[in-house]
């Protein structure tokens, strides 16, 4: 006989069973968080980390969880929000949209969206839409949970979920009640415009068995870097200094090479783009969504979510100038909206549950970046770009050197996974399940050089690949499809001993076809390149023998992923569980490989004249984890721990050289691993007052020597240098009291260690080496809740702390993105 040490979500554990509590308890990993104790005992939370809905105390895995009433009393809108408040994740990001996550220390700092793919998986509900240096980032409202998964969860959840996985899980209609409510919240930053939030959510039930749930938002994110007015010399001198030793006089090198400058406050010109508090975003967006019990055993859900994020300036800034400012010369600019459609079918067959999710998501976004710099001379000392790019002094002169580099992305994914468990409640269980995804992104980078259109025009001689100024272009189309068969397998050996296997095949195609380059390389001399295919002309080759274009090349990849888990229920309170298990992500294909056009490689890549290989392999994360999860003091003290290992084979890396090549190539480097502790707690100290905390150590590292070329005598980077992007240490501690009179207050403090922004110095601007510092933030609030409504005065970042969270070698001018600064609010509910 199963005992009750072992419960299902059917029959709680009697010591965490308990009513919902009016505010956010705080649940697997803690998160820092500080709810309101409104019983006895802490509340059971429930998630689906399994595919099952299991209690997150009888998951033999770590699993952090935010449930919607914890987002809710914290405000919680988007990525920075949450992933400050999780020790064991770790991120970076430029602005809106831009976040690269990490989990457990696994990041090469080399991720690209032309290049190696993220390692963490982002789910919304039911749909991976995972995506690197784009992530998606939908608005945080009326969201049901989040859930962290750390280690790898390859077996489940597919590719990209190497380290782990994030799932944003939204509420769903609900045809037992009308409910509905609307939240205000206005905000403004130290020295900054004005911020507002309005939200709210419409839950109908048309029938007994039917309801129609609707949600819409609109968020301004208030800018607070000022783009101070100043001008910019481009200066010629080198090139001149070159044209006299050639012969040159001195006015023919005058002429021919003149300096340039430019203002960024000329009334009615397009740089005129001084102004404080520059960045702005806006965020709108909707969700609908229809539930329909077509039985007792049989319900289906559809739902539709679109987002508009449209932003301004920059969200970094250079401390050279001073706290929180920056010199653009033009205009920064990014429009990224997103549509999702899904439908959910779930019933019961056979004492089991059947699931079929199908999801389309389309996503567009449209940037142009100021990248005037890019082409300066004393700028940029490592380059030599100006030469190139507008200043081919000895025939056609210097001409505007100003630069934007503007790029058209489109993202189509479709998802379908059908899958069936077994009754939870019997001794052996199982689930089976089909996997499918087709994903198809279009990209299209340009690099405007203003004064080429000037120089076409005074000359006659075109010397842009694409009217009327672009000197270079990044045209290319991925495909990725793969097809996977996973499944899990549970017995109880005992009554309070389980073991649990998973595992997953795939089958995985990546395909590549575009064009990158200039009238000068690598098609020596062809602007006309797309009228030529057009005409039916082959494309042009390179100086190197090989194709300019990257045309349909196809790499495939076959395996196979496992877990195993071993776990002990002591008592009803303390579980002790093991695991082993896998995560990947997938390979690719690197642009100009010079090998010629490259067909399947039956997993093997092959190397290219540049160093890379022509086909990137998948690389795969294995870990060890043993843990312990523990409810005590009669269901007031939740206190969790985990150990782990990680090893990293082989791991993917992106880099540009330009020694090598003038595009981002990606390299599969070597090993790594990442070994880490961590814990957190939640303690209901009274009725009315619960403490919190979680912390996390990892140390990652290289475990053998990284050299850049096969040639080389000397490491690039060591054994035992630390891998960038994560902080060895991060934690946080919370506290709530709530008075008997509704009032409440709130604090949090939250630190993060400091980490590095490269794995190396590769001492040109675009790859230095550097040391983000380690910063404290600490989170204030005060409120009066009743029934229907709340109100609540908060102050973030109260000592208005600068954290480093990412300093951006790649942007030349090395500019750091911060934290926001302190902000204080007001927010207004009111909900029936």
């Amino acid at each position: 006989m199963i005992t009750d040490q072992r419960k299902s979500v059917h029959e709680p554990r009697p010591l965490t069973a308990c009513r919902k509590p009016l505010a956010a308890l705080v649940t697997a990993c803690s998160i820092g968080l500080s709810p309101i104790a409104a019983s006895q005992m802490l509340e059971e939370v429930i998630v689906t980390s399994t595919k099952r809905a299991e209690s997150v105390q009888d998951i033999p895995m770590a699993v952090s969880v935010l449930d919607g009433q914890m987002l809710d009393d914290l405000a919680i809108t988007d990525i920075e929000d949450y992933v400050t408040m999780l020790p064991n994740v770790s991120f970076i990001n430029t602005g809106p949209g831009t976040a690269n996550v990490y989990i457990r220390g696994i990041s090469s700092g080399g991720e690209s969206s032309i290049g190696a793919s993220a390692s963490v998986a982002i789910y919304l509900d039911e749909q991976p839409v995972t995506s690197v240096s784009q992530y998606l980032n939908p608005h945080i409202y009326d969201v049901s949970r989040i859930e962290v998964l750390a280690g790898p969860q390859g077996t489940l959840f597919g590719a990209n979920a190497q380290s782990g996985a994030m799932r944003i899980i939204t509420n769903k209609p609900d045809p037992s009640e009308f409910s509905a409510g609307i939240d205000i919240d206005g905000f403004q930053p130290t020295s900054g415009d004005f911020g507002h939030v309005t939200e709210g959510f419409l839950n109908i039930p048309i029938t007994d068995s039917a309801a129609f749930r609707l949600v819409a938002y609109h968020k301004r994110d208030p800018g607070y870097i000022d783009n101070i007015q100043g001008e910019h010399t481009f200066s010629h001198a080198r090139i001149r200094d070159g044209l006299m030793a050639g012969g040159a006089t001195q006015a023919q090198a005058d002429a021919l090479a003149p300096d340039f400058t430019f203002n960024n406050y000329t009334p009615g010109d397009r740089s005129n783009v001084a102004e404080e508090n520059f960045n702005e975003a806006t965020t709108v967006g909707m969700r609908a969504a229809l539930r329909v019990d077509i039985n007792d055993a049989w319900t289906a859900t559809a739902s539709v979510m679109h987002q508009d994020l449209e932003s301004d300036g920059v969200w970094d800034h250079d401390p050279e100038l001073g706290d929180l400012k920056v010199f653009r010369i033009l205009p920064d600019e990014l429009d990224d909206n997103w549509t999702q459609w899904s439908i959910n079918v779930e019933g019961e067959i056979a004492g089991g549950t059947l699931a079929i999710n199908y999801a389309d998501l389309d996503r567009e976004q449209d940037f142009a970046v100021d990248y005037s710099l890019y082409s300066d001379l004393n700028a940029n000392p490592d380059g030599f770009v100006a030469a190139f790019y507008s200043c081919y002094a000895a025939f056609y002169g210097c001409w505007d050197p100003r630069t934007v580099w503007s790029n058209d992305g489109t993202n189509e994914k479709k998802t379908l996974e059908v899958r069936y468990s077994s009754d939870p409640e019997k001794r052996f269980r199982w689930q089976l399940g089909y996997y499918d995804t087709d994903e198809d992104d279009t990209n299209d980078g340009e690099w405007h050089v203003l004064g080429l259109a000037d120089q076409a025009a005074a000359t006659g001689n075109v010397l842009a690949v694409d009217g009327p100024d672009i000197y270079w272009t990044t045209d290319f189309q991925r495909r990725y499809d793969e097809q996977a068969i996973f499944g899990e397998v549970a017995y109880d050996i005992t009554d309070t001993v389980t073991i649990a296997a998973s595992a997953r095949s795939f089958d995985a195609e990546s395909v590549l076809d575009g064009f990158s380059g200039t009238v000068w390389w690598p098609c020596g001399g062809s602007p006309n390149y797309l009228q030529q295919e057009l005409d039916g002309q082959p494309r042009p080759e390179n100086n190197y023998g090989a194709n300019c274009a990257d045309e349909d090349r196809v790499t495939k990849a076959e395996d196979e992923v496992y877990r195993v888990s071993l776990e002990w229920a002591v008592s009803d309170d303390v579980l002790l569980y093991g695991t082993w298990g896998e995560g990947y992500r997938p390979g690719g294909l690197n642009r100009f490989c010079s090998t010629g056009t490259s067909t399947d490689n039956g997993g093997q890549g092959r190397e290219d004249t540049t160093g890379a290989q022509c086909d990137f392999l998948p690389d795969f994360l294995t870990s060890m984890e043993i843990g312990i999860k523990s409810t005590l003091m009669d269901g007031r003290l939740r206190l969790n721990a985990a150990a782990f290992m990680q090893e990293w084979d082989d791991f993917q890396f992106s880099r540009l050289d330009v020694s090598i090549s003038p595009t981002t190539l990606t390299f599969n480097i070597g090993q790594a691993e990442s070994d880490g502790v961590e814990a957190d707690f939640s303690f209901m100290v009274t009725d009315n007052w619960t403490l919190n905390g979680a912390a996390s150590y990892i140390n990652a590292e290289l475990s053998e020597d990284y050299f850049v070329s096969a040639t080389d005598t000397v490491p690039t980077a060591t054994t035992g240098t630390r891998l960038p992007r994560v902080p060895e240490f991060k934690g946080n501690l919370s506290t709530r009291y709530h008075f008997e009179n509704d009032w409440y207050l709130q604090a949090a403090y939250i630190y993060t260690g400091s980490s590095f922004n490269n794995l190396f110095d590769g001492g040109a601007v675009n790859t230095r080496l550097r040391k983000q510092s380690h910063y404290q933030i600490v989170n204030l609030a005060a409120g009066l809740e009743r029934d229907a409504w709340r109100a609540e005065l908060y102050v973030r970042n109260a000592t208005d702390e600068r954290g480093d969270v990412f300093r951006n070698a790649v942007s030349y001018g090395e500019r750091v993105t911060v934290n926001r600064p302190r902000t204080i609010g007001m927010r207004l509910g009111y909900s029936f």
